[in-house]
């Protein structure tokens, strides 16, 4: 939205400077190192960032650069499932989807500090590798496409959960 160029890296976040051509780094501080591995960022519709990392979900305000962590929490059940996300995409209402690694979907309602759980797969054909979730992608028709470690699923957000489909 303001021209700025972000990069995750593996050893926190950077703004771009073009005009000094070099990067300035804010890292998530306090935190375990892999906290730090950026594995996907996505804006979250104002002025923030949502980023993936291998310690959890982040949001990232640039205006204080200041960042939030949404972590596991094996006390809470309503925490996220697992630390370690490979994709996340934001939803038209300002929902965070995470996919995580090895524990399906989760996600984060605007406002809210509790995740909800989906296994990819199904009770009827338990598949494991359908919950290593690679790739998140939320269309214009509010599809949400997932690609796992053994396909993609399609689900029509706007129907039940138990309606996705597996493409092969």
């Amino acid at each position: 939205k303001q021209g700025r160029i972000w990069a995750g890296t593996q050893n926190g976040l950077a703004l771009f400077n073009p005009k000094t051509n070099n990067f300035t780094r804010f890292l998530f501080e306090g935190g375990a190192s892999n906290q730090r591995i950026i594995k996907v960022i996505a804006p979250d519709g104002k002025d923030g960032l949502w980023l993936a990392t291998w310690g959890g979900l982040q949001h990232f305000d640039p205006a204080t650069s200041k960042f939030m962590l949404y972590a596991n929490d094996p006390s809470r059940p309503d925490s996220l499932g697992k630390n370690d996300l490979n994709a996340i995409t934001v939803d038209e209402k300002g929902g965070v989807w995470a996919g995580t690694w090895p524990a399906g979907l989760d996600y984060l309602a605007p406002g809210s500090q509790s995740f909800q759980h989906f296994r990819v797969d199904s009770a009827e054909t338990p598949d494991s590798k359908l919950n290593i979730v690679r790739s998140l992608l939320i269309d214009e028709r509010r599809q949400l496409w997932i690609g796992t470690e053994n396909g993609v699923v399609l689900w029509d957000t706007t129907q039940a959960w138990e309606t996705r489909k597996r493409l092969d």
